[in-house]
């Protein structure tokens, strides 16, 4: 959601009108799209036929020239701007989506032939639409994430606090494994303090294995916040113990604030740093995981040498301005004019 705020409160600067239809009720971001100056039209949390029904009947009265969808509207909002007649259409597949049911994939793989260009946001995330979708090649293509630098909060450059300050940013969902994170930490001899940033449905699980482990007092779990730069700033060090990633967007987040990183060694993540940027960790590796955390904390100073080169290269390759003219070059090529979308 937030790389959608940020892609349409942009594309005015590049001559497009932008509007934005959500089918599962606002949310706690539709104040976000607003205060940024995005236009938000929410269908009320109903049947996927009534949100199929809505989709049309907002097509039909705007006549988008480009019909853009993200998430979990590729579906719906795909078969309701086919059913309308609205082309070009392109989907932004933002994840590799591992953990979606068989029928699912199933229905993308259908509605998918209908798609004109199916945006990827790694060339993992391409791959597997290739392989999990049969799309052809000639119909995807790789724009990244970009982020906003103006929001980053540079992290002074002291050494860890006292008692290190651990930070985890995701959604509480089996992809983003805190489990392992938790599981490693109770291993870690040295002092921490961990603060959990992001909600969903295994938090209560997860708050559960944190007490039996007996580390909840050590862990904090915040829910959704909206200054996770500010929090970043204040920490000592990124734990990202994804088991599969389409991007990361955290990532990008914490390498622009100078927070050190240890992270899963991914391919998505290997696309856009190396060993010289953060420190990788085998994804559901509990003992490993352990070992590298009680090492960073031990000697700081390498995981924080690397946090110039990270910077670096999320200003030279990531940032939300170069991601929206990519954005803004396809819809012109697929259009062949400017236009709203």
């Amino acid at each position: 959601e937030r790389a959608v705020v940020d892609i349409a409160s942009r594309l005015p600067a590049f001559g497009f009108r932008t509007r934005v239809l959500t089918v599962c009720g606002g949310g706690g971001m539709k104040p976000l799209f607003e205060s940024a100056g995005v236009e938000v039209v929410v269908c009320p949390r109903v049947s996927r036929m009534a949100s199929i029904r809505f989709l049309r009947e907002q097509i039909h009265r705007e006549r988008p020239d480009v019909w853009h969808t993200h998430l979990g509207a590729d579906l719906w909002g795909g078969w309701a701007g086919f059913r309308e007649g609205i082309h070009p259409w392109v989907v932004t597949l933002h994840n590799e989506d591992r953990d979606l049911t068989l029928g699912y994939h199933l229905a993308r793989r259908v509605v998918y032939q209908f798609a004109d260009q199916i945006v990827c946001v790694s060339s993992t995330v391409k791959q597997f639409a290739q392989r999990r979708y049969h799309v052809q090649n000639d119909r995807l293509s790789v724009i990244p994430n970009g982020i906003d630098l103006s929001r980053a909060t540079i992290r002074p450059s002291h050494s860890f606090h006292d008692i290190p300050r651990l930070v985890s940013v995701g959604r509480l969902t089996r992809q983003k494994d805190h489990a392992v994170l938790l599981k490693a930490l109770s291993l870690v001899r040295r002092p921490w303090q961990l603060d959990i940033l992001g909600d969903g449905p295994e938090r209560f699980p997860l708050q559960e294995l944190a007490a039996s482990l007996g580390i909840l007092p050590r862990v904090r779990f915040f829910g959704s916040v909206d200054d996770v730069s500010q929090r970043l700033s204040s920490a000592d060090l990124l734990c990202f113990p994804s088991r599969w990633e389409g991007q990361g967007i955290a990532l990008l987040e914490a390498a622009s604030s100078c927070l050190p990183i240890l992270a899963s060694d991914l391919p998505a993540i290997r696309e856009m740093f190396d060993d010289y940027a953060l420190t990788f960790v085998a994804p559901g590796a509990v003992a490993a995981w352990a070992e590298k955390i009680e090492k960073i904390l031990a000697d700081p100073s390498t995981a924080m040498a690397k946090t110039v080169r990270a910077a670096a290269i999320v200003n030279e390759r990531f940032t939300l301005d170069a991601s929206v003219e990519k954005y803004a070059r396809l819809y012109r090529r697929l259009l062949g004019r400017g236009g709203k979308i």
